[in-house]
């Protein structure tokens, strides 16, 4: 997403677009505050010698986050609709 903008209209339009609807047997719950992701973040104190493991990167709004701030992310996403 141009800019990393996870807000809800563009978080609404991003699932639209590729058809994907949150699946309540994944606990599916998109993170669109940057409040939120950057308070995240900070409690991980991520670093440049930081090798993050994210579980359920969904849209990525959060894997961005720790890309910027870590040496590396390694995502895992179970729903094939997100891959």
């Amino acid at each position: 997403m141009a800019g990393g903008d996870f807000g809800p209209r563009a978080t609404k339009e991003l699932l639209r677009q590729y058809g994907v609807i949150a699946k309540k047997q994944f606990g599916q719950n998109f993170l669109i505050d940057a409040r939120v992701l950057e308070g995240i973040v900070d409690a991980v104190n991520a670093d440049d010698r930081t090798v993050a493991l994210e579980v359920g990167p969904g849209l990525g709004a959060l894997t961005i986050q720790l890309a910027n701030r870590a040496r590396q992310v390694i995502a895992i996403e179970k729903d094939e609709t997100l891959r």
